[in-house]
């Protein structure tokens, strides 16, 4: 298949509320089988190109709390990349005062460390303790970050399933152009895996049912790139 005829069987963009009003139906992945899902899948019915319009559909998708605005999360964001930068030239200027002086290897300084203004929009959230490196913290900045910096039209991979069933020792397996799956309920079996081929992965659902209880915490804070599988145990 050419890149041409490959292009041509792409599903045509649609918004995030269209995407997430069709119909859902259940997909069910038999003991020690192998299902993909993604477009030029057999299950390609299940995925979809949408369209990011509006800061609104990130809270749709789940990528942004709803609880957090537009100016909220853009304030915020400004507000720790002026520290970051602060901290950058500040460290810059130390080195080079004491250059002729013996000292260690200077620490890096990275941007993802500055997110104080940003996690106390998060923490308010959530019962319990969130630090500013939590998942629920750098993914929600992570895509405020690409919302602002897009610059032409912001599309993303969606599968939208009712129920997931991965029987035992089966594999459910995304395709590097879904980033995005919202379910109702997720089943993993006794050595099931549910697994990802993208970098940035969201996953949403009501109800995680899995052997392994970690797992339950990776779905209630957003599963996002920390780990690119979810294992039945």
């Amino acid at each position: 298949m050419d890149e041409r005829e490959a292009a041509a069987k792409l599903p045509s963009p649609i918004s995030v509320e269209i995407a997430l009003s069709q119909k859902r139906e259940d997909l069910r992945v038999p003991d020690r089988e192998t299902l993909s899902v993604g477009p030029f899948t057999e299950h390609s019915r299940h995925f979809s190109i949408v369209e990011i319009r509006e800061f609104s559909d990130l809270h749709h998708l789940g990528y942004v709390p709803k609880e957090i605005s537009e100016q909220d999360a853009v304030d915020a964001v400004r507000a720790d990349d002026a520290v970051y930068y602060r901290n950058l030239r500040d460290g810059a200027k130390a080195a080079a005062c004491n250059c002729d002086e013996p000292h260690g290897e200077p620490r890096k300084i990275r941007r993802r460390d500055y997110q104080d203004h940003f996690w106390q929009l998060v923490q308010p959230l959530y019962r319990e303790p969130v630090s500013f490196s939590d998942t629920a913290v750098v993914h929600a900045y992570g895509q405020v970050q690409s919302w602002l910096k897009r610059k032409a039209r912001y599309y993303v991979g969606l599968s939208v399933l009712e129920n997931i069933h991965i029987g035992k020792e089966a594999t459910l397996r995304m395709t590097p152009s879904v980033s995005t799956v919202h379910a109702n309920e997720v089943t993993i079996e006794g050595g099931g895996r549910f697994r990802f081929d993208g970098k940035k992965i969201h996953v949403k659902c009501n109800v995680l049912n899995a052997p392994n209880p970690f797992l339950e915490v990776a779905v209630h804070k957003y599963l996002s790139g920390f780990t690119n599988e979810l294992a039945g145990g």
